[in-house]
């Protein structure tokens, strides 16, 4: 038994908890304080509830009130199929002593190998948490951590080689909650965080600090007003091979206000800008290859990235009649990176998008909808990239939806739009093109006695593309799709619970000025769900089959009328099996399963007919089995 199978097998023993790795929070979000004061905090269950607001026992009650000392998790984890297998388990305590705190330590071991290849891939992660929460004051909380990654490189350059991440962390925040400045609402939030270890080719140090706040201000009934300012910090020191890059400062601030005028979610008017921009340094392999970087230290360079991003949203609902509404939309999203070393990885985006839709009420039981979009992009990768482009699109969208019963409801939908996209160096890269999409559904849905309900749903969608540039018109097409799925649930007993749901579908693509090169895609599913509710136990079972089918219609060397061949098939069968039993009304046993088979046949002449010219299968699975404290 190796050393890794061993130490998840002891883990096991011992007690549990689902997996809470601990990792470096994004530099854009870190900073970012928008208007609903949520600021990001340590990547833990416990540190999300803060992060959140959460709730917590109050703080007058006793312990045995809150009454959740230790609430234990464990999960064990196994998964097979044609490539690899896993194996994984997860443990650990979390504790809620009362008086508003909480703690979590939880740790985490997966293991995967590769089948006929002498290659493994381990994963270690280890988490403590403490928090304490003051619901409407302030909370803090406190976290401490390791994570540990060993994979084996895929890539050409260094296949078989190992790929070694190593991280130990510690974090500390503070949140005040308490209303300040006479806004109605506010928060305040600081968070310092120290790590380092190794990564990959590297040996990295870091301290990093967010401070960020909002307030939010209400006037009269109908109006509020808030806004929010965060600043994130971070300095670091890398270590490759002996050569040093020290003192890498990097930052990042963000700006945030809305306005609304109205009350509810049908405001008159809401407007949300926020703005994020700072500048990322760190030590980076050449072109992204770190196995040149490990073989010539001297290599390595640091990068500086600016970046900056912008988002504008304005808003407005507005209900003249009972039975008229109107919705009005325009969004802007701006953002641009410049990589001072790579330029390959610079960029820059905006995307304007206006809408307005109509809700049109004819009946009490009848609704219609209009909408018309308008969407605008520009892509620029910079002056070296061929793949720079503008894009333009015009849409609509209608749809009805009428109960002819209690129990019966037709729904009809439908939508068109028109998209052109032009690439900004047409000499090298010609390859402007219109695309015009179709689409119409239909939905019957019933209620029948005896607990049933039944229903049929149709889906027919039209998508055409056409080259501007007349030497690429060979590749224009269309591409129509034809579905249609009929479905049902049966209900015999409160504790029992069945349905399935049928689809037929056939995708063909037709080239306009090529006749014998199309495509005609054929898929049949069946898709079988049974649940059963018995004592203290919960029983889930589902069964999917799929059928595939892929061929084209072909003119026969001598002339005459195109055929129908087939050229490949597949069958798969998916089975899966999800059971809980709750022996208290505290504790419950889960376990989860699952099962893939699927066959895949080309299809060829073989001495004049059709038949089997090659056959490949595929199986996997996955078992899961654990026990947690329910809490409620």
């Amino acid at each position: 038994m190796n050393k890794a199978v061993f130490i998840l097998l002891v883990l096991a023993a011992v007690t549990a908890a689902q997996p809470a790795g601990a990792q470096e929070a994004d530099s854009t979000a870190a900073a970012a304080a928008d208007s609903t004061g949520k600021v990001s905090a340590p990547s833990s269950l416990l540190a999300a509830k803060v992060a959140q607001g959460g709730s917590s026992p109050d703080s007058s009650k006793t312990d045995a009130e809150a009454g959740r000392w230790l609430i234990p998790q464990w999960t064990g984890r196994y998964r097979a199929s044609e490539s690899e297998y896993r194996l994984g388990s997860g443990m650990g305590l979390t504790f809620e002593p009362g008086a508003g705190w909480h703690g979590s330590s939880t740790i985490d071991i997966a293991r995967r190998d590769y089948r006929g290849r002498d290659m493994s891939d381990i994963n270690e992660r280890f988490n403590n948490t403490a928090i304490r929460i003051v619901p409407g004051l302030y909370n803090i909380n406190f976290g401490l951590g390791q994570d540990y990654l060993r994979q084996k490189a895929i890539g050409l350059a260094r296949s078989g080689g190992d790929m070694v991440i190593e991280n130990k962390f510690f974090n500390t925040g503070a949140t005040w909650e308490r209303a300040e400045f006479w806004a109605e609402k506010s928060r305040f939030a600081l968070l310092g965080r120290a790590g380092g270890g190794q990564n990959d080719f590297k040996y990295d140090k870091n301290l990093q600090a967010n401070a960020s706040g909002y307030l939010w201000y209400g006037i009269g009934s109908r109006i509020n007003v808030s806004g929010g300012y965060g600043v994130w910090r971070k300095v670091e020191d890398s270590d490759v091979s002996g050569r040093q890059f020290d003192n890498m400062p990097s930052k990042m601030d963000t700006v945030s206000a809305k306005v609304g005028v109205g009350s509810g979610e049908k405001k008159l008017l809401f407007i949300d800008y926020k703005r994020t921009a700072g500048v990322i340094r760190k030590v980076d392999p050449p072109r992204g290859n770190s196995l040149e970087v490990i073989e010539n230290p001297d290599l390595a360079i640091m990068e500086r990235s600016t970046r900056a991003e912008e988002k504008l949203t304005a808003r407005s609902k507005m209900q003249p009649m009972s039975f008229l509404s109107l919705d009005l939309e325009y969004v802007r999203e701006y953002f641009n990176q410049q990589n001072l070393v790579d330029d390959r990885l610079s960029k820059e985006t905006e995307k304007q998008d206006i809408k307005a839709k109509v809700g049109y009420r004819y009946a009490g039981s009848g609704f219609a909808d209009f909408e018309i979009t308008k969407s605008d992009d520009d892509v620029d990768y910079g002056p070296v990239s061929l793949s720079s482009y503008t894009q333009s699109e015009n849409s609509i969208k209608a749809s009805v939806k009428q109960d002819i019963s209690d129990s019966v409801r037709v729904v009809l939908r439908g939508s068109g739009s028109l998209k052109q996209q032009f690439y900004k160096k047409k000499d090298a890269n010609p390859r402007d093109a219109d695309y015009l999409y179709y689409s119409l559904l239909a939905d019957l849905d019933a209620g029948l006695p005896l607990n049933i309900r039944a229903g049929v749903k149709f889906i027919y969608k039209y998508n055409e593309r056409i080259n501007i540039d007349a030497s690429l018109s060979n590749d224009n097409n269309t591409e129509f799709t034809y579905w249609v799925v009929p479905r049902f649930t049966l209900r015999p007993a409160l504790w029992f619970e069945i349905g399935q749901e049928y689809e037929i579908k056939m995708e063909y693509t037709e080239f306009t000025f090529k006749e014998n090169e199309n495509y005609l895609d054929r898929t049949t599913i069946m898709n079988t769900n049974a649940k059963f509710k018995f004592y203290r136990s919960h029983l889930a079972i589902n069964h999917r089959y799929q059928f595939i089918d892929t061929g084209s219609y072909l003119a026969p060397p001598e002339g005459g009328e195109r055929l129908y061949g087939r050229t490949n098939e597949s069958y798969e069968h998916r089975m899966s099996f999800r059971y809980e039993y709750m022996p208290t009304t505290e504790f419950a046993i889960y376990t989860f399963s699952n099962y893939r088979f699927q066959q895949s046949n080309r299809l060829g002449a073989i001495d004049g007919e059709m038949g089997i010219l090659s056959t490949r299968y595929y199986d996997s699975g996955e078992m899961t089995l654990g026990l947690k404290r329910v809490t409620k």
